[in-house]
């Protein structure tokens, strides 16, 4: 995530000389200074002490998040910061507080929002055959070996559920913008997890959970996330009392069905749609918002409650429970 907000911060006509890259591997250093022609440092709170830098994006393995985060809104630094904002409630209070008082941008990150067609979910939403959602359900499936090819996956923070990964991950990123269509809070939450694959995961890392989510006025969404599928597809399916609506990433559109008419609609992706704009998009919305004081679209309180989520899904697989956030307090 790294290398893509790099080449996110130049698409959006960043300066390369104007964009400082922190790694404690000097051969991943390299490789940024080679072929972008950043700069590059092992020194953080040195590059944090520079009068000219503006903003801090964390992209981290998600247990270091609230470290990186804590550390930039400390030294009065905007941040941006990858999904999940923590894998625990350490810091959180303190990281709200700061990025208000000292009037910095705090921008939990997901580039759903930014899609064409998370966007026109949304609107469905808000218009005449969207209203309360009463029903909803989401599948996501990617094998891990495919996320990064380039490097062995057991040494990936996501084969590990202790560093975020073992799908924490996804499904922070994925509740973030679900929660964002569904606009309304979170009560309990129900999970079962499993590792029934080969995959060559750290000890208590499932790779599938099949999870219940309660919202507080009665809806549930039903999520089953694994790290076998070899297909990769999203699907969320949304029914209110006069439309449905299901969206895959295979099929690439969304498709709406008019409960009085009985019709169904593609809304289609456009042409040529490579997603890497979405990311491009959420930067420059990032950038805005520092320059021009425009709203991030998620708030601190909807990614701490996601954080709420996270450790609910964990204590609820271990007890074979269900777990209310309000119980959530570590």
């Amino acid at each position: 995530m790294g290398k893509r907000r790099v080449r996110c911060l130049l698409a959006n006509d960043v300066p390369a000389d104007q964009i400082t890259v922190f790694d404690t591997r000097p051969d991943r250093l390299q490789e940024s200074k080679d072929k972008h022609g950043v700069n590059v440092t092992t020194d953080f709170e040195a590059a944090l002490k520079q009068p000219s830098l503006k903003a801090v994006f964390v992209s981290v393995p998600g247990f270091l998040h609230m470290q990186y985060c804590l550390a930039a809104a400390r030294a009065g630094k905007h941040w941006f910061c990858e999904v999940p904002l923590s894998v625990n409630l350490d810091g959180v209070e303190e990281l709200k507080s700061l990025t208000r008082s000292k009037s910095l941008v705090g921008a939990p990150g997901c580039q759903v929002l930014f899609h064409p067609l998370g966007r026109a979910l949304k609107e469905w939403s808000a218009g005449a055959l969207g209203g309360p959602i009463l029903a909803a359900s989401y599948a996501c499936g990617m094998y891990l070996p495919d996320w990064h090819p380039y490097e062995d996956y057991r040494k990936f923070y996501a084969s590990s559920k202790s560093m975020g990964g073992g799908n924490l991950d996804v499904l922070a990123q994925e509740l973030v913008w679900i929660c964002w269509v569904m606009d309304r809070p979170i009560r309990a939450v129900t999970c079962r997890a499993a590792k029934t694959s080969a995959l060559e995961l750290a000890d208590g890392t499932p790779d599938q959970q099949a999870i219940i989510i309660e919202f507080a006025d009665g809806p549930a969404l039903s999520v089953h996330l694994d790290l076998i599928d070899r297909t990769h597809e999203r699907l969320i399916r949304l029914a209110t009392a006069n439309s449905t609506l299901k969206w895959s990433t295979i099929d690439n559109c969304l498709q709406q069905y008019d409960a009085a008419k009985k019709t169904w609609t593609r809304i289609e992706q456009p042409a040529g749609f490579n997603y890497e704009s979405c990311y491009h998009a959420e930067v420059g919305q990032f950038l805005r918002c520092i320059e021009k004081r425009e709203p991030w679209p998620v708030t601190l309180e909807a990614a701490e409650q996601i954080v709420r989520v996270l450790l609910a899904v964990e204590q609820s697989a271990a007890t074979q429970r269900s777990v209310r956030l309000s119980e959530v307090s570590t």
